[in-house]
């Protein structure tokens, strides 16, 4: 135990979150929600491996909040008075050792430098996995107001279609965009997102998107 720290100990510390108009100044709070799932280390703490966190998207007229603690998605009015609750199907993957394996050698392949690469493989190797994937990888709000979420990819299924949710919360169906994708803006006609490729580095597409 170093500097307080307990190593393998997980936690999630709350977080408030709010909205603020154009020039920064707050307007009103939505509420504390669990942050980011930390795993402690010798001499610190960082994000868990294949731990939970907390994934937030805003549009036109909704703020929605998935805090990953269960399967709901909550929507908040401007205003800040909850409107919607997305009860979502179920996201309960368990995590399977091939699991481990897939997102390993992701975070393995991400880091830039030999030593990052060492560190990452040696954070996977002594942490001990979750027991399920967290829900989401991103919430994204479109131009229609509608929410967008992707699932958690996992060893099995890599490139999950996205579920579609209208602003009152009904399920519209799914959308397979491409992989890699991490996606920044879905308009009436396109998604924007860029692809992280090793010898290119980062590249920005648009796909045209048929409704």
């Amino acid at each position: 135990m170093i500097g307080g720290t307990v190593p393998g100990r997980t936690s999630r510390i709350p977080v408030g979150v709010g909205i603020s108009d154009s020039t920064g100044r707050f307007r009103v709070k939505l509420g504390d929600f669990p942050g980011t799932e930390m795993l402690e280390v010798q001499g610190g703490a960082g994000p868990r491996p294949m731990g939970r966190w907390l994934r937030i998207a805003l549009t036109a007229e909704r703020a929605w909040i998935a805090p990953d603690v269960n399967t709901d998605i909550y929507g908040f009015a401007l205003s800040g008075d909850l409107t919607t609750v997305i009860r979502t199907p179920s996201f309960e993957h368990t995590v399977t050792a091939a699991d481990v394996t897939f997102y390993r050698q992701l975070m393995v392949d991400s880091a830039r430098s030999a030593r990052a690469k060492e560190a990452m493989g040696g954070l996977f190797d002594s942490a001990d996995p979750p027991k399920t994937l967290p829900m989401a990888l991103q919430l994204v709000g479109d131009l229609r107001n509608n929410l967008w979420l992707r699932p958690y990819p996992s060893a099995a299924e890599r490139n999950p279609d996205w579920m579609v949710f209208s602003p009152d919360g009904v399920w519209l169906g799914r959308v397979m965009l491409p992989a890699g994708l991490h996606v920044y803006e879905i308009g009436e006609d396109y998604v924007l997102g860029v692809v992280d490729d090793d010898e290119r580095g980062h590249s920005i597409r648009v796909h045209r998107l048929t409704r």
